[in-house]
C-alpha cells in the first residue's frame, strides 16, 4: 500500500493515515494483518462470534457453577452421611454394651435372665440369642 499520490484521493482515511505515520516495519505488519484479514473474513468473523458470543459464554459459566453446586452437594452429602453414620454407631454401640453389661451381670448372679430381658423389652429367649450373636461378632472381629 503507496501513501496516496495528488490526485488519487484528496481524502485519506484516518486508517490510512494512521498506517502512514505509523514505521515502516509496522507498516509492513498492518498490511500483512489487512490481507490476512481480507483473504479470511468468513473463518475470523466466525472466530470472534465465538470469542465474544455472550450465550456460549454464560452457558460455559452455568456449566461451571453447575460443578462447583454439584460438588458442594456431594460433600454436603458427604458430611451428612458421616454424622447419621456416626449416631447410627452410638445407639447400636450403646445397646451393645447394655445388652454386654446384662449378659455380664447375669453371668455374675447379680440379675436373673428374666430381669435382664426384661430390662431390655425382650424375652428371655430373644435376650439369649442377641447375647450370643454379639459374642459370635465380637469373636470374629
Amino acid at each position: 500500500m503507496r501513501p496516496p499520490t495528488y490526485g488519487q484521493n484528496p481524502m485519506p482515511s484516518k486508517h490510512n493515515l494512521e498506517i502512514w505515520r505509523a514505521p515502516a516495519n509496522e507498516r509492513a505488519s498492518t498490511q500483512i494483518l489487512d490481507a490476512f484479514l481480507q483473504a479470511h473474513k468468513q473463518r475470523v468473523a466466525f472466530m470472534l462470534d465465538e470469542l465474544f458470543n455472550e450465550e456460549a459464554l454464560r452457558e460455559a459459566y452455568d456449566l461451571a457453577r453447575e460443578r462447583e453446586n454439584l460438588e458442594k452437594g456431594r460433600a454436603q452429602g458427604r458430611e451428612e452421611g458421616r454424622a447419621q453414620g456416626r449416631e447410627e454407631g452410638r445407639e447400636l454401640g450403646l445397646k451393645q454394651g447394655t445388652l454386654f453389661t446384662l449378659a455380664d451381670l447375669v453371668q455374675d448372679g447379680l440379675l436373673t435372665l428374666t430381669q435382664a430381658a426384661r430390662k431390655v423389652k425382650m424375652t428371655e429367649e430373644e435376650f439369649e440369642v442377641k447375647v450370643k450373636a454379639l459374642q459370635s461378632e465380637l469373636q470374629s472381629i
